[in-house]
């Protein structure tokens, strides 16, 4: 199989459409001065969509097209007239949610036609028809994705791909609807950037405050990038007065020192990768669910020409600090398939992969067995009951805090047990995995991805996971 089959698909022939999540349209300009976090940073969470300051929203939050590079961003679609306008484009609600279609009006500008709504894409009803004009020839839509491959809310058709769109051509007469062709599109998915690869743009934050900050570690870095690249990939300032904005430099300097609480790690914050398509690509910011104050920056300053932003799983809390950019890493190209790898000290099982030309996913899991508890204590596990259970945990060096609570998977068989810190972003949930067996309770302790962080990942497809054991580590990346 093809790299280009491992991204888009292989089996039958479509076409890729790009997640339009960049800002093409113009911006207000950035104020002058530091690119800071503007002041105290007290909450940290970022909106859903879009940009949360006055600035230009992401291209796919609109249903027009924001000038000639935002079109060149757009899957060119040409489709049959339909001689006496007896043709009609149909497609399924779930897909008409995550696309949208546009066509030239009279005066010759593009238009949507169909798909996704004006807004933000769980916003309003998109509408599935579209009554191709008649004439002989072709029309030419353009298309854009509003969302990525596997984004919460937005399934794809059940026993569908996650990243496929599939249009059905019909052709109407006397009151009856014959099918007349399939048309299947791939939204093309979210890939990590080889660690190979020379750096093209650096990010660090900088905390100018005296004695605590990293004055004299960023201007280390500074001076290295200057030397290697030149004054005009850095920028202007120095560590003892700060540094200044400024587009198209290699090196970013985020200044944190108002911040109430400065944040260092914008490798954790977000994960940048790329989008590609046969006729345009992006790079593209995974935001990863992070309450700290660069969540606010991200939205704010990220997205811009070429540069799109996910941000779907960033506007709810994160589990555990597994959650973090840090956690994702990418291998080198994997050139031939692997055989399963059975769960062990090394990590939680892994599945047979084929070859993995653009590398494998990298994150930072855990399952291993901890205690015993009595059998007796199933019926106290179904009833939610956890005071008794509670007790046990804290006799073998478990105590759970007061936000616990159990689901019960299957009664008297299988429960989680979660321990929730009160204030999420200063301690990580703890998992518990119970399986009954014939005479006692196993207890596993679980630490993972977020579901829906994982699901995403693995929706995209062309660059499988391998998860590693990185439970004996306090923040648990595999980074470290």
């Amino acid at each position: 199989m093809s790299v280009s089959d491992r991204v888009h698909g292989a089996g039958r022939p479509r076409r890729v459409v790009l997640a339009n999540l960049d800002v093409d349209s113009p911006a207000p300009p950035a104020p002058a001065g530091r690119a800071s976090l503007d002041g105290p940073v007290t909450d940290g969470r970022a909106p859903l969509d879009g940009l949360n300051d006055g600035r230009a929203p992401l291209d796919a939050l609109d249903d027009v097209v924001n000038g000639p590079a935002d079109l060149a961003e757009l899957l060119r679609l040409p489709v049959p007239a339909g001689e006496s306008g007896d043709l009609l484009l149909t497609i399924s609600p779930e897909d008409a949610r995550r696309v949208r279609f546009f066509h030239r009006d009279h005066d010759g500008h593009w238009v949507r036609a169909f798909g996704a709504s004006n807004g933000t894409p769980s916003s309003g009803t998109p509408d599935t028809e579209y009554r191709l004009p008649g004439g002989p020839g072709t029309v030419e839509l353009r298309v854009e994705a509003v969302t990525l491959p596997g984004a919460p809310g937005f399934p794809a058709p059940e026993g569908r791909p996650a990243g496929e769109i599939q249009l059905e051509l019909v052709r109407e007469g006397g009151g009856v609807r014959t099918a007349a062709g399939t048309i299947l599109l791939t939204i093309a998915p979210f890939l990590l950037i080889s660690n190979l690869r020379p750096a093209e743009e650096i990010y660090v934050t900088y905390n100018g405050r005296v004695p605590s900050g990293n004055q004299h570690t960023i201007q280390d870095l500074v001076d290295a990038v200057r030397e290697a690249h030149g004054d005009d990939a850095v920028p202007a300032g120095n560590a003892a007065t700060g540094f200044e904005t400024g587009p198209g430099r290699l090196l970013h300097v985020i200044d944190v020192t108002d911040a109430l609480n400065p944040d260092y790690f914008p490798q954790d914050q977000f994960e940048m990768g790329y989008c590609r398509a046969p006729h345009a690509w992006m790079h593209m910011a995974l935001h990863n669910p992070r309450e700290r104050a660069l969540n606010q920056w991200v939205p704010r300053e990220l997205p811009g020409p070429d540069v799109g932003l996910f941000n779907a799983l960033a506007g709810s809390p994160s589990r555990d600090s597994t959650d973090y950019g840090g956690n994702l890493e990418l291998s080198p190209p994997v050139p031939v398939p692997t055989g399963r790898l059975p769960e062990g000290l090394a990590g939680p099982e892994v599945p047979p992969h084929p070859a993995a030309p653009l590398g494998k996913m990298i994150i930072g899991e855990a399952r291993f067995r901890i205690f015993t508890l009595p059998r007796a204590l199933a019926s106290t596990l179904d009833g939610g009951d956890l005071g008794t259970v509670g007790d046990e945990f804290a006799a073998r060096d478990f105590p759970l805090g007061e936000t616990r609570r159990v689901t019960t998977v299957r009664e008297g068989h299988e429960w989680w047990v979660e321990d929730r810190p009160p204030i999420p972003r200063l301690a990580a949930w703890r998992t518990f995995h119970v399986l009954a067996g014939r005479s006692e309770l196993t207890v596993h302790y679980v630490r993972s991805v977020r579901p829906d962080l994982r699901s995403f990942l693995e929706a995209q497809g062309a660059q499988p996971i391998l998860p590693v054991d990185t439970s004996w580590l306090n923040v648990g990346h595999v980074d470290e």
